[in-house]
Order: C-alpha cells, then structure tokens, then sequence
C-alpha cells in the first residue's frame, strides 16, 4: 500500500509512504474443549466443509487418518474426537476439499503418564489419593455431577497431580474443596476445566505455611468461587515457587474477607504470578498483595 497526504486547502502534497502487511489465514473453529482422552471442536456451521485432520505434536507430527465430516455434523458444526492420549499435545485442521479453513493448537488433560482415576461422586478424594502409590496422578471428574472433595491432603509419594474434568453437554463437574494442603513439597499441581467451589468454608483455598508446597500450580479453564480470603495465600520463607498461572478461568466472589486472589507474605523465590483471558466478577479485594 502507497500512502501520502494531501493539503485540502493549497494542493499540498506529502511524497509516498510504502506500508505492507500479509493477511492471515481463516480461521473457522470457535471453541476447542479439551478432555483426558478426547476434545470437543466446534466451528461456524454456516461454512462449507468436508473433513478434520488431528495430528500428535512431536518432533516430526503424527498425523491420523481424515476424520469424515457427516450431513449432521456438518449442519451442527461440532464433533467430538476421541481415542487420544492425556497430557498430549494436538494440531486440529479443518478443510474444505483441499482448503484449510481453520488451525487450533490444544493439549488434552492429565497427565501423559502414571495413574487416571476416574472419581465417582460418593468417593472420598483424600482416601482414593492416599492409596496410589504413583508419582503421577491424575483424578478425573464427570461434568454434571457434584462432588464433595472436603479437604485434600496430597500425599508425600505424589510430585504431579491433576483435576480434571470431563465437561458433559457443556457442564463442568462441581468440586466442592474447603481446602487442599501438601504432606511433602511436590512439583506441579494442575487444576483443569473444573468448577471449584469452596462455599466459603475456608478463609484460603490454599494455604502455605511451611516448605510443603508445589513448585508450580495451574488452574486453566476453571470456574473458581466463593472463597472468603485468597485463592493462594503463602506464608513461608522455605519455599521455592516457580509459578501461579490462572488461564481462562471464570472467578466469582472472592476477597470479601480481604487479602486479594493472591496473598504473598513471604517466599523464599518467586518467579512468576500470571492471569491471563479470565474474567472476575463480584472480587471484593485487590488482585495481589
């Protein structure tokens, strides 16, 4: 593109300045929901296409045979995709022929390796995890259904533990956690695409007060609420924590008792606090403090 101005008034003109730019590539999917082993994708029914491509992202992709987009489907501009590995990350491409009319990046939940457990609503969360003997966990949770997980108390054998959630006609699964404590340090604490409610049963979701703590906790895709005080509160100057991530959360009614979402008295390292594409509603306190 040339561009140059112009002096409406006595003819003046500028010389012409060169500008360019590439446009991008379509982009017809709207919502990719991931599970431990399958993803919901989604794109704009109204477009015309024809088949989905899902490719295994390793050094060199593996890609599975063309998934055959059917008239219903089609017309509902929506599939489920399942016979995936957890924890693993995936390349969806959707096509009109020969077309690409849409990429999305995603990984599934869980962990790529160790133990799935799947949770039934009548479970004691504390006990199922005090049985397993792995290192890596992963406790799965129906959408729709409503689980009262009490206090968890991660076991000293467990370094990664994940919650996650299977969404179920677009429902998450509802965790009802007063508070979740460490019987030993661990590495990563993931919560995923579940709905965490603490019911205002405890002033903090979780509380650190001495070297037992993860290196890292994520909460990605989560509706988070009602907590009194903080989602994170830490209080120890033993720890090391690599990082605090929230990512497309959905967080309600929390800091109504003060101290912010997140409240760092004291640490030994911290590197990294980071919220990113959530929305907060009805936060009765600062972000941090």
């Amino acid at each position: 593109v040339r561009v140059k101005a112009v002096n409406e008034k006595n003819g003046m003109e500028s010389g012409f300045i060169g500008v360019s730019f590439i446009t991008t590539n379509e982009q017809i999917f709207t919502e990719v929901i991931p599970g431990v082993t399958d993803a919901t994708l989604s794109w704009e029914e109204a477009k015309k296409v024809t088949h989905l491509r899902l490719g295994e992202l390793r050094e060199d992709t593996v890609w599975a045979a063309p998934y055959v987009l059917t008239d219903d489907i089609k017309a509902a501009g929506k599939t489920v995709v399942s016979g995936l590995k957890p924890g693993t990350t995936y390349y969806a491409m959707i096509y009109n022929d020969k077309i690409i009319r849409g990429t999305y990046k995603f990984k599934t939940l869980g962990s790529a390796n160790g133990t799935i457990l799947t949770v039934r609503p009548e479970d004691d969360v504390k006990t199922l995890l005090a049985s397993i003997s792995d290192p890596d966990v992963t406790l799965l949770f129906t959408g729709g259904k409503t689980y009262n997980a009490d206090e968890i108390v991660v076991p000293a054998t467990i370094k990664n533990l994940y919650l996650s959630g299977n969404s179920v006609d677009g429902k998450q699964a509802e965790v009802v956690l007063k508070k979740l404590s460490f019987s030993a340090p661990m590495e990563n604490l993931c919560f995923q695409y579940i709905d965490i409610n603490n019911k205002m049963q405890n002033d903090f979701l979780i509380e650190i007060t001495n070297a037992y703590c993860f290196k890292n906790v994520q909460f990605t895709g989560c509706a988070i609420r009602n907590i009194p005080k903080s989602l994170v509160r830490c209080n120890s100057g033993d720890v090391d924590i690599k990082g605090i991530t929230v990512d497309n959360c959905v967080m309600r009614n929390i800091g109504s008792g003060g101290y912010g979402l997140f409240n760092i008295g004291k640490a030994k390292t911290f590197q990294l606090i980071s919220v990113t594409n959530s929305t907060m509603t009805d936060m009765g306190d600062q972000l941090m403090d």
